[in-house]
Parts: C-alpha cells; sequence; structure tokens
C-alpha cells in the first residue's frame, strides 16, 4: 500500500480518530500496513486489556473503546497497520480488511515521555526518514 493509498483511506473513514491519523501522515509521519491477518477475537481480547490499562493509568487514548467493539463484532481476519506522528508523540493503529481496502477501526494512543525531551543517543544525527512497507515488503519513500 503506497502513502497516497493510506491517506485516501483514511480520509474515507469518516470518524475524528482516522481524521487524526490522515493529517498526521500530511505533516509528515511515517505508516504502515503489514502483510498477514490476524483473528479478530484476538486482536478484541487485547485491545479490551489495553482499554482497562489505559483507563488504569490515565493514558491518554481515542477511540479504543470503539476500536474493541468493532474488532468483537467483526468475524474475518483483520489486517493491521499503524501511523505514528512525525515527534513520536502519537500511534494510531490501524484495523483494516485482509485486503486492505477497507479500514475497519483506528485508534490512537499517545506515548508517554516520547517528544517531551530530545533523545541524547539520536544527537547530531539526521531525522528518521519516512517510509512505508508496501503489501509486497518493499520499502517506498515518500
Amino acid at each position: 500500500m503506497n502513502p497516497t493509498q493510506l491517506a485516501a483511506l483514511l480520509e474515507t473513514h469518516g470518524t475524528e480518530t482516522a481524521a487524526r491519523a490522515h493529517a498526521t501522515l500530511l505533516a509528515g509521519g511515517t505508516g504502515i500496513v503489514w502483510d498477514g491477518t490476524t483473528a479478530p477475537e484476538q486482536l478484541a481480547r487485547i485491545y479490551r486489556r489495553r482499554l482497562r490499562l489505559t483507563r488504569r493509568t490515565g493514558q491518554e487514548t481515542t477511540a479504543l473503546e470503539h476500536t474493541v467493539d468493532r474488532l468483537a463484532a467483526h468475524h474475518l481476519p483483520v489486517r493491521l497497520g499503524q501511523v505514528t506522528s512525525a515527534d513520536g508523540t502519537w500511534t494510531y493503529l490501524l484495523f483494516l480488511s485482509q485486503d486492505a481496502r477497507t479500514l475497519l477501526a483506528c485508534t490512537g494512543v499517545r506515548r508517554r515521555g516520547v517528544g517531551t525531551r530530545p533523545d541524547p543517543r539520536r544527537a547530531g544525527q539526521p531525522p528518521v526518514p519516512s517510509c512505508w512497507i508496501s503489501s509486497a515488503c518493499s520499502p517506498v519513500t515518500r
């Protein structure tokens, strides 16, 4: 999946979280859609636990409860993707149909401690390039 296809998929989903992920891509974020699929009931179980954890710890998320509900109601294999902001503060998890033509759900999580101060290990190094992995796992830079 190329950057234009992923951006179009996010743009047409119609949710606030997908719109945020779309804006993140346009602002220099990175995105990836992985090959392979996972059973939706397994993902629902995992993200239900994460929902409880984020509520308990107060970690900021967006649309996580809706995502868990969508995964629990879905009965076909799910493909995973991710969009990460250029500064690493937000990560959006994408749950797609197995052919990656439909975005089933999108949730975001603010990563704690990221982007709040420079990483001394990266001092003097060029920024990490935005890159994409297509369905054939070949890198495509934008």
